[in-house]
């Protein structure tokens, strides 16, 4: 009985570090490119800012928080996006990194922020999970993170990667 309580705790222990190893790898990517991202004469994208690092909380919700401008608006828009790593399925990339559930799984809180003072927030249910993570020859990202969710206990498969 001892043995088995023994190996439970240790993979509990194993599969922890590796949610940790998970938030590491998209922390480290995500800011890398914010610190080149206007300097980069290939990048295209919307200059964001990040306001909550990569976490994943108690019930395993994958969230990450950025800011940036509203191209509607006059202002800015704080957005969250939330996933539980359940509902992780694929690991793609278009014009981002991707994560992607099967079905409407993604959390995302919008609050616009305008000029004039007024504030607006709405939440929503998407089915990917944009990691603002963008820049080219960056393969090995996906590689990394289906071996890291693996290795936490979620099956998690790369589908295209394009560049």
């Amino acid at each position: 009985m001892k043995t088995i309580l023994f190996f439970v705790l240790l993979q509990s222990v194993f599969a922890f570090s590796q949610e940790k190893e998970i938030v590491r790898i998209l922390n480290s990517e995500l800011k890398s490119e914010l610190r080149k991202q206007t300097k980069h004469p290939l990048f295209e994208g919307d200059t964001i800012i990040l306001m909550k690092d990569f976490s994943i909380d108690e019930n395993k919700i994958l969230s990450v928080e950025i800011k940036r401008e509203n191209p509607n608006e006059d202002g800015f828009i704080i957005e969250k996006q939330e996933i539980p790593l359940k509902e992780i399925k694929y690991i793609s990339k278009d014009i981002n990194v991707i994560l992607e559930p099967i079905g409407r799984k993604v959390k995302v809180t919008r609050t616009y922020l305008y000029k004039n003072g007024k504030q607006e927030t709405g939440i929503s249910d998407y089915d990917l999970f944009f990691t603002h993570i963008r820049f080219p020859d960056n393969e090995y990202i996906g590689d990394n993170l289906v071996k890291a969710f693996k290795k936490a206990g979620f099956e998690v498969n790369k589908l295209q990667w394009y560049d």
